[in-house]
């Protein structure tokens, strides 16, 4: 499973905002995809608002989902996810590739002659 799919999930279970800092937290750090940490970021960033809202006026917080939220760190994150996972990419592939390493190894390869059954 790619930290996409790890996030996907994580964000349609049921949690409380403080369970769910730590676990998108713990996913952030083993990140590679700076995108993706910023938008975790961001995520977290909201979260821990609007806990510290509700916490004010109920006392303590209800467990929740967040995948169908339409507020925008919530939104570009899952859409971010959503169009990475169904690549099947780890995250630091996507970081290479943002980078332009990959191009830069395949057109090494190709002056050099090597042949990859992947590319």
């Amino acid at each position: 499973m790619t930290t996409y799919e790890e996030v996907i999930d994580e964000m349609k279970e049921l949690r409380t905002v403080k369970q769910r800092i730590t676990k998108l937290g713990k996913l952030m750090n083993g990140a590679d995809d700076t995108q993706l940490k910023t938008l975790l970021e961001s995520a977290c960033r909201m979260m821990q608002v609007v806990d510290k809202s509700t916490a004010k006026i109920r006392g303590t917080t209800t467990p929740m989902a967040i995948y169908d939220f339409k507020e925008l760190p919530m939104a570009q994150l899952r859409n971010y996810c959503e169009v990475r996972a169904k690549a099947k990419k780890p995250t630091w592939q996507v970081e290479a590739e943002r980078q332009g390493w990959v191009e830069d190894w395949k057109a090494e390869a190709t002056r050099q002659g090597w042949k990859s059954p992947t590319l």
